[in-house]
């Protein structure tokens, strides 16, 4: 192979990485790294992250799913972002030019961020998004670099209850099932000898070398399936042990000659979607942890992240896929679910979406003409509507409504148009805005009644 052919094939492979951008996480046996305010290091930096893509991409598009997986996951509920993320979906896959350019990582991708944000893929516009991964034999062409795209549609395809349906044209021999593509992953790029995944070392173009990258999200993509399939048991384990070897005295990782932030990243999430503590796994411990070692990475003057120590501030590698792993390592230390299982989404919104009705805690009269109203917060909700009235079946003349639009309250004294000494009943009920502008309500709360001083 000639020098020119190597450096070709090293420029590809870089930009695969690109597209196939994921994250990880994590913190092996040490306690999480604090400053002197206690506030955890990493938290710093995650929210410093999460502020700088907000700001770069303040009007998130299609291409930018990676960038909305990151926000949504993290917590941003800017109602605004993701309708602009999905009306840019609609229009992309409207254009029959456009879709038809679109390749199957394209559209796995795609599919992930519409489930971080409470959308179905199965029905953008009337499409069913994952028609357009059921040829299989457009998948996998027999080579190491299908990895990347079969590890996002099998990870799409566990964001919820999906299946791939069947399609005029795609025979049933040639139809993508969940089985094919771990059967792939399992295969593709793994080296029995060594026990891991890898590729060509491009210093050594015929010696092959294991590769924390693709050995990373063959990982993610296979967690759910390691307690129940021997084979996938046997090839993680070995491949921990290999990563374990191959992680530095700094926490991180060595991909194709670099140490790198996004490498480290890819590890990390991989241990997460496993379910593995890395603060507990003594195997990823070395002088430091591995999130100690990304934030080596962080630049504070922007809120980002930088690739390489000593390089310049990376947007579309290193600051979303550092900071998603962070994300991840967030909700791992207050025991949410990880980066890429999407059972915590607990709405759709762009389909039937039911709020449960609030409960009333008490209410009282603190001062006249003045109602304090106290309940249980719900999580993920917009606001609460609440009446009053002197009516006990809250006729519409004699009802005053009040919004909180804060789902975080739990209280809120009401005061408008209120009149002393007389006795009040009291209702109150959820409500949503969704993406798609609309408003979905609750059922009202059992009423409590009051005397205003």
């Amino acid at each position: 192979m000639t020098q020119k052919m190597m450096k070709q094939k090293k420029l590809i492979f870089s930009w695969i990485l690109a597209f196939a951008m994921v994250v990880g996480i994590i913190s092996p046996g040490s306690a999480v790294a604090v400053k002197a305010d206690n506030t955890p290091v990493y938290k710093t930096q995650l929210t410093g992250a999460t502020k700088y893509i907000k700001g770069q991409i303040a009007k998130p598009a299609y291409g930018d799913e990676w960038y909305v997986i990151q926000q949504s996951r993290s917590g941003n509920e800017d109602v605004s972002y993701y309708k602009a993320y999905y009306d840019s979906v609609v229009s992309q896959i409207s254009d029959s030019t456009k879709a038809a350019e679109m390749k199957p990582l394209d559209w796995a991708r795609v599919i992930i961020a519409l489930e971080s944000i409470g959308a179905d893929p199965t029905d953008v516009n009337g499409k069913n998004l994952f028609e357009n991964l059921a040829d299989f034999t457009k998948l996998d062409k027999g080579s190491i670099y299908d990895i990347y795209t079969t590890t996002y549609v099998l990870i799409a395809l566990q964001g919820g209850t999906y299946e791939i349906p069947s399609v005029s044209g795609v025979a049933e021999a040639n139809k993508t099932t969940k089985e094919k593509l771990v059967n792939s992953i399992l295969n593709c790029g793994y080296d029995e000898e060594k026990g891991c995944w890898g590729g060509p070392d491009w210093n050594s173009p015929y010696e092959w070398k294991a590769d924390p990258d693709m050995a990373g999200i063959a990982i993610q993509a296979l967690a759910p399936y390691y307690s129940g399939n021997n084979e996938v048991k046997k090839k993680i384990d070995s491949a921990l042990n290999c990563l374990s070897n191959l992680q530095d005295n700094n926490g991180c990782f060595d991909s194709y000659g670099s140490v790198n932030a996004c490498s480290t990243a890819q590890v990390l999430l991989a241990l997460i979607e496993l379910g593995i503590n890395p603060d507990k796994d003594s195997r990823f411990k070395k002088n430091k942890t591995i999130v100690e070692g990304l934030a080596d990475y962080y630049d504070g003057s922007t809120g980002g992240f930088k690739n390489y120590i000593g390089g310049d501030v990376d947007l579309g590698f290193a600051t979303v896929q550092v900071s998603s792993a962070l994300t991840s390592y967030d909700r791992l230390l207050n025991k949410k679910t990880s980066l890429y299982d999407m059972s915590d989404v607990d709405y759709k919104l762009y389909t039937k979406l039911t709020l449960s009705k609030p409960s009333i805690k008490k209410v009282t009269s603190p001062k006249k003409k003045q109602i304090k109203v106290t309940w249980k917060k719900i999580k993920g909700v917009t606001g609460y509507e609440i009446q009053a009235s002197t009516s006990k079946n809250f006729k519409k003349s004699k009802t005053k409504t009040f919004k909180v639009k804060k789902g975080t309250a739990t209280n809120t004294t009401l005061k408008k148009s209120l009149k002393s000494r007389r006795r009040y009943y009291v209702r109150m009920r959820t409500y949503k805005t969704t993406i798609s502008g609309k408003t979905v309500k609750s059922k009202w709360s059992a009423k409590k009644k009051i005397t205003t001083k």
